[in-house]
C-alpha cells in the first residue's frame, strides 16, 4: 500500500500510525499528504482507494471504537 501521491506514512516511537478496524473491514492511518499536513487516512481493505478524513488534521494517533463504526485520535500537543 502506498502512501498518499507525494506524502509519506507517519510511524515513530510517539504515534500509532496504523490500525485495522476491529472488524477487518477498513484500514485507518496517519500519513502527510504532499504539501507536509499530517491526517488520518481511510482504506476499504476492498479498495485500493484511501481519502483523508476532514477534521483530523494534526493526528498523533488513530484508534477504532469497538463496532468499527468510529474513529477516535489524539490531536497534536501543542
Amino acid at each position: 500500500m502506498p502512501p498518499p501521491e507525494g506524502g509519506d506514512f507517519i510511524d515513530s516511537v510517539e504515534t500509532i500510525g496504523f490500525t485495522l478496524s476491529p472488524d477487518g473491514s477498513q484500514l485507518a492511518y496517519l500519513a502527510a499528504d504532499a504539501a507536509g499536513g499530517r491526517s488520518i487516512w481511510l482504506r476499504p481493505l476492498s479498495s485500493f482507494a484511501a481519502r483523508a478524513l476532514p477534521g483530523t488534521d494534526g493526528a498523533r494517533s488513530v484508534f477504532w471504537s469497538p463496532d468499527s463504526r468510529s474513529i477516535g485520535f489524539s490531536p497534536v500537543a501543542s
